[in-house]
């Protein structure tokens, strides 16, 4: 009974630590890696959550979740056995007169806690909190994918802005030359136009290779990485409203998060330990010190916790308000760079300043722009993070 009762502390200890504390038209291929062939040439249509979903499929991370939770299913099941052999003894032993099941002291109270249904009570939490640690791995790995796909989408966006900018320094540049041949300008203008082209095709071969860079990370997230295709992003970065109700939903986070959960299971687990510890032992003892500091320690964690969770989850909410006064921040500069642009423009063509004057207008209007395409990621991104953080948790 005794190296069965060991053996089954271990394995709840073991399932405890295992729980942690997202040219040519080509016809789109169905959203599975089951129907792809590695180095086969594909043309991969992905919307937000058909990435979700391949990233979901068959991950390792959630095949080793799976696992955790079919351990913490077989450590319920011994645990229920030994506690039933535990009562068929103790029946038993109650029909002889004289003769009982006392809790031997020496064991460090081992049968005192399967008396009590410590250990299927411990086991059962560690089921729980295994299938929510599996949900906490799928949060994770879609927000994971959010970020990713967002990032390309992030890039597209940048790559055209970059493509506009280096088409007007092209037409910038010619119109530069005809005026130098008509003698209308000097050879400084030309030369600045061609310093404008060559910066414009700089930035756009920057952010051609992290378009590249970031496709390839978000085909790591997929399982895809190792085949040879093409992947297309067709839906558009979603603005999503402001969250509502923040207090009520930071104050559901507190019950519904894993490291929550898994605080406050770990704290009344404590004080059910330390309940059977004082009741068998006084305070003359080791074992009863031990299940005391174990309690004091648990009780202060699942505390702490609750206060650095909500402060957490209210800087997470800051974020949200501070990217959405950014996106409207960089909304004005946009109109402030082009209205600017349109003057310096018009004063270009009176012959009120040079193209040295131009260019540079011209390069504030499409950074501002830039500007504007991050601000609508951060915001988009911090306000999907808020989310999946009042929920399971990421």
């Amino acid at each position: 009974m005794i190296k069965k009762t060991m053996a089954l502390l271990t394995l709840i200890t073991i399932v405890f630590a295992a729980v942690p504390v997202f040219a040519q038209e080509e016809k789109p291929v169905a959203v599975s890696i089951q129907t792809m062939e590695k180095k086969a040439t594909e043309k991969i249509e992905l919307s937000l959550e058909d990435a979700i979903s391949m990233a979901l499929e068959n991950n390792p991370r959630l095949i080793a979740a799976d696992a955790t939770i079919k351990s913490a299913e077989m450590s319920l099941v011994i645990a229920r056995d030994t506690g039933d052999e535990y009562e068929d003894m103790e029946k038993a032993l109650k029909k002889i007169p004289g003769v009982s099941l006392a809790v031997n002291i020496s064991n460090g109270l081992e049968q005192a806690y399967l008396k009590h249904g410590y250990y299927i009570e411990a086991a059962k939490v560690c089921v729980e909190l295994a299938t929510m640690a599996k949900s906490q791995v799928e949060a994770a790995i879609a927000y994971e994918v959010t970020q990713k796909y967002y990032n390309v989408k992030l890039m597209e966006s940048l790559v055209e802005i970059a493509s506009t900018g280096l088409k007007v320094a092209n037409d910038n540049l010619i119109m530069m030359e005809n005026q130098f041949e008509a003698g209308y300008v000097p050879a400084i203008e030309v030369q600045n136009a061609k310093n404008a082209v060559i910066r414009a095709e700089y930035t756009l071969s920057s952010y051609d290779r992290n378009l590249e860079l970031a496709k390839k990370n978000l085909k790591v997230s997929l399982q895809i990485d190792d085949y040879d295709c093409d992947v297309v992003l067709t839906e558009e970065i979603v603005m999503p409203s402001m969250p509502e109700n923040v207090e009520e939903l930071i104050k559901s986070a507190i019950e519904s998060r894993y490291d929550m959960t898994a605080a406050k299971k770990d704290y009344e687990l404590k004080t059910k330990m330390f309940d059977i510890t004082k009741f068998y032992v006084t305070d003359k003892t080791a074992m009863y010190h031990s299940a005391y500091s174990e309690y004091l320690n648990a009780e202060y964690t699942y505390n702490n916790a609750v206060e650095m969770i909500t402060i957490a989850l209210e800087s997470e909410y800051a974020s949200i308000l501070t990217a959405a006064d950014e996106i409207i921040a960089c909304e004005n500069d946009v109109e402030v760079a082009k209205a600017m642009y349109e003057s310096r423009k018009t004063m270009y063509d009176l012959g009120l300043i040079t193209n040295l004057e131009l260019t540079g207008v011209m390069a504030e209007l499409d950074s501002s722009r830039m500007q504007l395409e991050n601000a609508r990621v951060n915001y988009a991104l911090a306000v999907v993070k808020f989310f999946y953080s009042t929920t399971v948790g990421i």
